[in-house]
């Protein structure tokens, strides 16, 4: 009698974990495990992996688990070994499940953690859903019920004016009304022009100046930046208009977001610095060869984290993104370890580029076209979805989702 051709051989039960303390490395990217890299354990083999390595889950009920657990990237790609050892096994989340799970966290919302709220997410949010998911899971939905009205009357503040200069509702001195106007319609000119939604003369465009031009009379000490179109029409893709102002609210109301706009006119802001810092470690001959041809992190992560990626990104890419940056209660770490991503599987192509090829493969991770030296680009669009662009192959997330 043969036996099937398994990979690995069958525990009998659940494996034994290694020990956290015995860990400093993912064995799988070599990263250095930190507070922005976390430790995970395999549920299959027990081995100690980082949030990059171990994104992906699987069914494993024959170990008693009976919700979708997290394996590592080794695990999950050894299919045949995995599906013999639980026929249950599958490398795709239940939709209606999931459906039903952000049904029941949006109904007991007051009652639910934030590790529960980061769990689900990394397993998606339905389309259907995510509008009121944001609002619940970013504190919006909060904010808005505390001000009603409060909106409208910023929207009502458009022209009922006597002079180019009021008073601010936000305690500012003054309010450049004109200069506001003309800085917010210059961005917006710009900001996703080839979409449908935020085209020349749309309502999308319309709601994305009133929506902009109210937070800055909402909170005159910031005002207006470049930077903010991008983000709130990102926001205009999910919810309404009058949501998608509380949930820039809240946003801008984050010390890291404030400094990211704040302090761009002075200098780098701490998150900013921190970031460029754990490059320099992580990834030391990019940092290095990226210093010697002119170039900087600090440049390309100001705007990836002054937009949340929106500006750099496709859009698909972006939402899911946000996603888990809302769901952690908008924690640094989502968008450090996406960041830190990009430049990982990036830097082979970047080590051997010029100057004028690395601005250009920068800013062509969001269009069909990369530099000759770059992979293929793949479509990276859904029915349920905004318009797609598209992001090199080497870019791509996976199929599974953050």
């Amino acid at each position: 009698m043969t036996s099937s051709a398994i990979p690995f051989p069958l525990p009998p039960s659940r494996p034994s974990w290694q020990h956290d303390e015995k860990v400093e490395l993912c064995p799988l990217c070599t990263s250095k495990f930190g507070i922005f890299l976390r430790r995970h354990h395999c549920r299959l083999c027990g081995i100690i992996v980082c949030d990059n390595c171990s994104l992906r889950k699987r069914r494993l009920t024959s170990l008693g688990y009976s919700n979708l657990v997290r394996v590592c990237d080794v695990c999950y790609e050894g299919k045949d070994g995995i599906d013999a050892y639980d026929e249950s096994a599958s490398p795709h989340v239940d939709e209606e499940e999931l459906h039903e799970r952000w049904c029941t966290l949006l109904q007991f919302a007051s009652h639910v953690g934030r590790s529960q709220l980061e769990v689900t997410a990394v397993d998606g949010v339905p389309p259907s859903l995510r509008p009121n998911v944001w609002m619940m899971v970013s504190g919006a939905q909060q904010l808005a019920k505390k001000n009603p009205g409060v909106y409208h009357s910023m929207c009502a503040m458009r022209s009922d004016r006597s002079s180019s200069s009021s008073p601010s509702p936000s305690g500012a001195d003054t309010i450049d009304y004109d200069k506001y106007d003309e800085n917010i319609n210059l961005d917006i000119s710009r900001t996703f022009p080839l979409m449908d939604k935020f085209e020349a003369d749309s309502e999308g465009r319309r709601q994305l100046f009133r929506v902009l031009r109210s937070y800055a009379l909402y909170n005159a000490n910031i005002g207006y930046r470049q930077g903010m179109s991008f983000i709130v029409a990102v926001l205009l893709s999910v919810v309404d208009e009058e949501d998608a102002f509380w949930i820039f609210v809240v946003l801008m109301k984050n010390p890291n977001m404030q400094q990211m706009f704040v302090q761009d006119q002075e200098g780098s802001s701490p998150a900013l610095a921190e970031f460029v810092s754990r490059c320099n470690t992580e990834f030391p001959k990019l940092t290095v060869h990226l210093t010697s041809q002119g170039a900087s992190i600090e440049v390309f992560a100001h705007r990836w984290f002054s937009t949340l990626f929106a500006y750099d990104l496709p859009l698909t890419f972006v939402i899911r993104v946000w996603d888990l940056f809302f769901a952690s209660g908008m924690s640094p770490a989502i968008l450090y370890n996406t960041a830190l991503y990009i430049l990982r599987v990036s830097q082979p192509v970047l080590i051997s580029m010029d100057l004028q090829n690395i601005i250009r493969y920068f800013n062509s991770l969001n269009r069909p076209s990369t530099p000759a030296s770059s992979p293929a680009t793949t479509p990276s669009s859904s029915p349920s979805s905004p318009k797609g662009k598209s992001l090199p192959s080497h870019v791509q997330p996976s199929t599974s989702g953050w």
